[in-house]
């Protein structure tokens, strides 16, 4: 059996949940999952549990079952395991680990899991769980019907705790213009749905005609939207990386950042962004 750690924002629960799915598939074992982080008062306040929004098959994990992953890795079994051979495995690298196939078929794993390469096998099963499940609010699906009438595109703003936090880059202005004016290049008759966590921030971007700002709804509500766009320009945010990788059709463009990480030797883009991702 795989346990997989929740934690922290929707889009770091849905790397969690499909990494722990991909283990479980490739190993042909049963998956739980362990959300007692939310559980915890001061992270409840900031992040809430996500994933009862959509179709994921895996039950929680019991306080004895994690107890006895746990209580299994002993020093003595740290000192004499390599970490991918362990009972309790922690993320080592925020780039592809080639020695996730390593990790046994009876593994507790914590971390973000934020490598493409981990999902490219498993995007069919994955993306049939991560189907939303709960309703639309009412003002969600107006929008959700003016989204798919007619040509449109998604673009993510993130600011909030990125301008205080040194490991992530905020996105320049240059980035949005650019990527609006590939899209416009490339397309014609184009509606675009501005979605932000920072909606008062003013901004001197080129912005094209027929623009929406999307504010006022939920994180979900947020998703499925910019989920069904026909195209997007994400930020450097799980969010809206997770909106855009389970979009579906042929006739789609997902825009990204060059440089999302101020760090590239911690992050690397390769890794974070597949090849259908056009980076500007």
């Amino acid at each position: 059996m795989i346990i997989t750690n929740l934690s922290d924002g929707l889009g770091n629960q849905l790397f969690q949940y499909a990494f722990g799915r991909v283990l479980s598939l490739y190993h042909g074992v049963p998956l739980k999952t362990n959300p007692y982080w939310f559980k915890h008062e001061s992270n409840y306040k900031v992040r809430r549990y996500g994933l009862s929004h959509f179709g994921i098959d895996a039950p929680e994990a019991t306080w004895q079952e994690i107890d006895e992953y746990i209580f299994a890795d002993t020093q003595w079994h740290r000192l004499l395991k390599p970490y991918y051979k362990r009972i309790r495995i922690h993320e080592q690298t925020y780039q592809y680990d080639s020695n996730v196939w390593k990790f046994p078929s009876r593994t507790f794993v914590t971390g973000y899991w934020q490598a493409w390469r981990y999902y490219a096998d498993y995007q069919e099963k994955i993306s049939s769980e991560l189907r939303i499940v709960t309703p639309p609010s009412d003002c969600a699906a107006r929008l959700m019907e003016r989204i798919q009438s007619s040509p449109s595109v998604a673009i993510h703003i993130r600011r909030g705790d990125y301008l205080s936090n040194p490991m992530f880059n905020v996105l320049p202005k240059t980035y949005y213009n650019d990527a609006i004016t590939f899209l416009q290049n490339r397309y014609k008759s184009l509606n675009w749905y501005v979605f932000s966590d920072d909606p008062e921030w003013k901004s001197d971007f080129v912005l094209p005609q027929n623009v929406t700002l999307v504010t006022g709804l939920s994180d979900i509500d947020d998703f499925r939207l910019m989920n069904a766009t026909q195209h997007a320009i994400i930020a450097n945010s799980t969010f809206s990386w997770w909106a855009a990788w389970l979009k579906t059709g042929h006739e789609r463009t997902i825009i990204a950042p060059k440089q999302p990480f101020r760090n590239a030797s911690l992050w690397s883009a390769d890794d974070l962004f597949p090849p259908h991702f056009v980076r500007l």
